[in-house]
């Protein structure tokens, strides 16, 4: 075992840490030196080349320590902010704790679609690792997502807070690719208008790969993710499903809380994208697209903070056990409360079950399936069994209770179906 299995300092390196000259070569030596801990003290890192980091190693950054890209340091598909070492190996066990990221998106956009190598605009990006913690980090200023992961299991996302000063296009905040299970998301914080710019929770089985922002990922199933204690003052959309062809299931999600400027959840199988995935008029998705099953979403409290006439829970994928409780609309911070709380559309499942508070606006889709629950004053019970439904909406500041059975087509279409990979969203 190496002296300093047990940890270094990059001071020890000559790091400079006033943010003047590149402190990326210092930084990567401390990274590769075979210890187990490396620790970034406070200062402020200019980083030229993108980090990598190893299998085994733990890094500690000093809660005001400020690692920031250097104008012009995202040049090609490969360089991030920081990235796992093996991609095509894998790496295990890497451990990021603390510090200001800082992908500083003005001097650093992103490249230009069509070109295979271009610059993603990712900040972080982890690619086949096992075992992965990330806690008590800012990120502020990606061109693109703040994180992104593919194929990484066993992984736990904590005390993640994201910053912004500059507005660009898809600024998701834990952006999760194909191939991610057994993981636990907690305790994530977006602060300030339009932040974060695009999802602050993707899950992504399937997108446009081709995409500036996606070279590198994959598309595959996503599953056994538990999510909890998310909230933003004025993101984009709070939470994103999307599926295509590839399934998203086993996803526990609760405390999700705050504005959004679209959707706090987005389960549209990727339909309003600027080039959809998939023609909707193929008789292939006659019965719907996209497979959620076993999505389990809890104690909800959300607003609007946009003029727009979207449903703050939108819902057109299939699903296969798929419930939320408790969801509550913040009628006192929505800017516009007249819309609906959710809409379903596009679909075809074999049972639909919905309890909630009837509002005044509420125009019924199905009125016949409108029943009073006994007991609840104002509460109305609405069930529908084995429908295509074309535009179910539900108007109200309180969802109690909604649950979606088996699609009526188990199987999801062909990949072979799909179209418009170069989608810009």
């Amino acid at each position: 075992m190496p002296d300093n299995a047990y940890g270094v300092s990059v001071a020890e390196f000559n790091v400079p840490d006033r943010g003047e000259a590149d402190a990326s070569a210092g930084i990567q030596r401390a990274l590769d030196s075979g210890a187990g801990h490396v620790f970034i003290p406070y200062g402020r890192y200019r980083i030229d080349k993108g980090l990598k980091i190893s299998g085994s190693t733990r890094l500690v950054v000093h809660p005001q320590a400020t690692l920031f890209f250097a104008d012009g340091a995202g040049r090609c598909a490969s360089d991030f902010l920081i990235a796992n070492r093996d991609e095509q190996g894998g790496d295990s066990d890497i451990s990021i704790s603390g510090g200001i990221w800082d992908g500083n998106n003005a001097n650093n956009p992103r490249g230009r679609e069509g070109d295979s190598d271009a610059y993603t605009g990712t900040l972080m990006n982890m690619k086949n690792v096992d075992g992965f913690r990330l806690r008590d980090v800012v990120l502020k200023d990606s061109t693109a997502y703040f994180t992104r992961f593919t194929r990484v299991r066993n992984f736990r996302i904590q005390g993640v807070r994201f910053e912004m000063t500059h507005i660009t296009r898809n600024q998701d905040g834990i952006h999760c690719c194909g191939y991610c299970e057994n993981g636990h998301i907690h305790d994530i914080r977006a602060h300030g208008r339009y932040t974060t710019g695009d999802d602050l929770i993707a899950l992504n089985a399937d997108d446009g790969l081709l995409r500036s922002e996606l070279l590198g990922a994959e598309a595959g199933p996503i599953r056994n993710l538990h999510i909890s204690d998310i909230h933003a003052e004025d993101c984009h959309s709070l939470v994103r499903l999307a599926s295509v062809w590839s399934e998203i299931s086993d996803i526990d999600i609760r405390g999700v809380c705050g504005g959004c400027r679209h959707y706090a959840l987005n389960a549209d199988a990727l339909r309003y994208c600027r080039v959809p995935l998939f023609d909707a008029a193929d008789p292939a998705y006659a019965e719907g697209a996209g497979l959620l099953r076993n999505i389990h979403i809890e104690d909800v409290e959300v607003y609007s903070t946009s003029d727009n006439d979207l449903p703050l829970l939108c819902l057109e994928s299939r699903m296969d056990n798929f419930r939320m409780r408790r969801v509550r609309r913040s009628l006192s911070d929505d800017t516009n409360p007249a819309t609906p709380l959710v809409e379903m559309r596009n679909v075809i499942q074999d049972h639909i079950l919905a309890e909630y508070r009837r509002s005044a606006s509420d125009t019924d889709a199905h009125p016949e399936c409108i029943q009073p629950v006994a007991g609840l004053e104002g509460m109305v019970r609405a069930e529908m069994t084995g429908r295509k439904v074309d535009h179910l909406q539900i108007h109200t500041d309180y969802l109690h209770n909604f649950a979606a059975g088996a699609p009526v087509l188990r199987q999801l279409p062909d990949k072979n179906c799909m179209v418009g990979l170069t989608d810009g969203r």
